[in-house]
């Protein structure tokens, strides 16, 4: 199915007031990165941030999971996106979770 542009532009504006978050596009659907962090997925219409202790804190043992898409690990599902106190707590404190992303490596130029 796939996420809507209609969608991801009200997921970043509920978000905007939190500093470096970014959404990419990927297979028809999205990654949702904080400074260059992958923070969780926006897959299908809905949100899906990474199970880390961080998020753990803010939203409980017991908050909502899911896959993201077939076959991927469990994602919390982030249903209150307009609360912007619980969003800025909840990204910050998944930001200090998460590492910062490997180097990548130069391609190789082809041997003519």
């Amino acid at each position: 199915m796939g996420t809507s542009k209609e969608y991801i532009d009200y997921v970043l504006e509920c978000l905007d007031h939190i500093e470096g978050i970014d959404a990419r596009k990927m297979f028809g659907d999205y990654g949702l990165y904080m400074f260059n962090r992958v923070m969780g997925f926006v897959c299908d219409d809905q949100v899906f941030l990474k199970i880390l202790p961080g998020s753990t804190r803010v939203l409980g043992e017991d908050a909502a999971t899911g896959e993201a898409y077939q076959g991927s690990r469990p994602y919390y599902i982030i249903q209150d996106l307009e609360d912007d106190e619980k969003m800025g707590l909840l990204f910050r404190a998944l930001y200090e979770d998460v590492p910062e992303p490997k180097p990548k490596k130069p391609r190789r130029g082809k041997i003519t």
